[in-house]
């Protein structure tokens, strides 16, 4: 694959789902691997060694995903008329090539709107959502965030409730006994 990306730009005016995955470590192979097994969607040529545009046209549905080794992040943008689907089919696929890594961590990121530099955990809202919090305050902005509008651009409030409580499920019976 070349090294540099190849020029696909987004257009400014449409509204795209955005999400960043970080890691402890980003193992150079996670995008290649991601690349190999996303192979029918890709865009034209839109391929390189950090990176990807990937378009579903049955759901009319474009990403672009990338990998930055300094930052040890993968950013997902997502854009069309079913973003939401289309994202969660790269997330599982990410989320897959990431289970294959022994002790690979990662942490699940949104971007705050308004601000595309500032993140809050994934976990952390849904958190707030289990716990009936409806705003997340961001004090560097001095503004708070509808949890709820945060969360549904990303899932169905149905699908990670559900899978909260597997997590947790498989947590509780995961530790240790005393």
């Amino acid at each position: 694959l070349q090294v540099e990306e190849n020029g696909y730009r987004f257009d400014q005016k449409e509204n795209r789902l955005n999400f960043v995955i970080h890691y402890d470590f980003l193992p150079p192979s996670v995008i290649p691997r991601f690349i190999v097994r996303m192979h029918r969607d890709i865009k034209s040529l839109h391929r390189w060694r950090s990176g990807v545009v990937l378009e579903d046209e049955n759901i009319g549905a474009v990403a672009e995903i990338k990998s930055n080794e300094r930052k040890r992040e993968i950013s997902i943008e997502v854009g069309g008329k079913q973003k939401r689907d289309y994202f969660s089919v790269i997330r599982k696929t990410l989320r897959d090539i990431n289970a294959s890594f022994e002790k690979l961590e990662t942490t699940e990121r949104v971007p705050l709107p308004g601000n595309e530099e500032l993140f809050v955990d994934y976990d952390e809202l849904i958190g707030h959502e289990l716990d009936g919090k409806s705003d997340y305050y961001n004090g560097k902005l001095r503004k708070s965030f509808n949890v709820s509008q945060l969360l549904d651009g990303i899932e169905p409030k149905e699908e990670r409730l559900k899978r909260r409580e597997m997590k947790d499920m498989h947590d509780r019976y995961s530790e240790p006994s005393g």
